[in-house]
């Protein structure tokens, strides 16, 4: 997740818990007339091979006191423009009137049943919902609201199974996960994998139901689950039992082959940058004299660590084009031949000065 993009996502929570708190009766402070300075701390990080600098990054540290004085000092500026404005309490009511309209997800269909999700305006969490055929009724499956009143009980991934006698789905109890399995017939549960400091996602049943799959990371950046490389691909049996790491160092989602045999995902190899001095610099199939300034260059390259480990550079990959130039001095960029998925993060020096004499001279 991109700095700025955290960076905002931590902001806007701070702001609404502020706004709360002080619309719950806490003094107001003299009203400010510049919002207050964000001091800039850079921190330096590789990200694909491209040097990325975040000036706030210490902003998204949500409990340190400094974040928080300035979130306080920001927000009283804020406040100090807003507040004045007519018409707040009017647009106020009417927002909460279209945010109460709730949501309801696409039906996923096992067996028998229809399974969606179905949330009203007032209530924090949705709740899964399964009906029996098209016409059927209505019938709560699995509805946290009744574990949190508010709501920090969270119902994430889920799946049925595909004759809909089960539904695995993960359950959010603060900082950790833990899934489930919900018997249709009975509405009984099961844990599977006790609560941990996980994210869980893409959960999928085997063709036969004796199985569940699914995909567990660290829980750092869990709305961004589908960036990850990190993430391992496990097994365990749908009565529950010990967890089976299948594929590590993968991305989610996963998915089944067409014959049902096989499971496809996708693997992404570690990265990592190296760097090499004084690589020797010469002309590549140039028969004539010359001289060249600096004779090497400074390279630092990024890529996968099974190509960069056993990479070397030579005249093949590192060279000088000189053929179409004539006698006297030029300045000459770098070729670089490597393989494709290796890239030139760092060069010094960037061109170089070089001389060609003339034939017999």
């Amino acid at each position: 997740m991109s700095g700025g993009l955290r960076l905002f996502f931590v902001l806007v929570c701070f702001c609404i818990f502020a706004v709360a708190v002080l619309a719950d009766g806490v003094p107001a402070r003299p009203s400010p007339t510049a919002p207050p300075p964000a001091p800039q701390k850079p921190v330096e990080e590789l990200v694909q091979g491209h040097k990325i600098t975040d000036p706030y990054r210490w902003l998204e540290n949500a409990g340190s006191p400094e974040t928080q004085q300035w979130v306080s000092e920001e927000l009283a500026y804020t406040r100090s423009i807003l507040d004045p404005l007519p018409g707040r309490d009017r647009l106020h009511k009417r927002l909460s009137e279209l945010l109460a309209i709730g949501t309801i997800s696409a039906p996923q269909l096992g067996g028998k049943y229809y399974f969606y999700t179905k949330r009203e305006g007032t209530q924090n969490q949705p709740v899964l919902l399964e009906r029996e055929g098209v016409e059927g009724k209505d019938r709560a499956l699995v509805d946290v609201n009744a574990l949190a009143a508010d709501g920090t009980v969270a119902l994430d991934w889920w799946t049925p199974s595909e004759d809909g006698k089960y539904v695995a789905y993960a359950r959010q109890d603060g900082d950790t996960q833990s899934l489930w399995l919900r018997q249709v017939d009975t509405s009984s549960d099961l844990v599977i994998v006790a609560p941990r400091e996980r994210v869980y996602s893409s959960l999928m049943f085997s063709p036969d139901g004796n199985h569940l799959y699914f995909a567990a990371a660290p829980r750092e950046d869990r709305e961004f689950w589908f960036l990850r490389a990190d993430a391992s691909l496990y097994l365990v049996p749908t009565i529950g039992g010990t967890s089976v790491e299948v594929v590590p160092n993968m991305t989610p989602p996963f998915s089944f082959s067409p014959d049902q045999v096989e499971v496809a995902v996708t693997l992404e190899e570690e990265e990592v940058s190296r760097a090499f001095d004084s690589v020797k610099v010469e002309a590549k199939g140039f028969t004539g004299e010359y001289s060249v300034s600096p004779r090497s260059v400074y390279l630092r390259l990024s890529g996968p660590k099974r190509v960069i480990d056993k990479l070397e550079l030579g005249a093949d990959q590192i060279y000088l084009n000189l053929k179409a130039l004539a006698p006297g001095e030029h300045s000459v960029s770098l070729s670089v031949s490597l393989p494709p998925e290796i890239k030139v993060t760092d060069q010094k020096p960037q061109r170089f000065k070089v001389r060609i004499k003339k034939a017999g001279a």
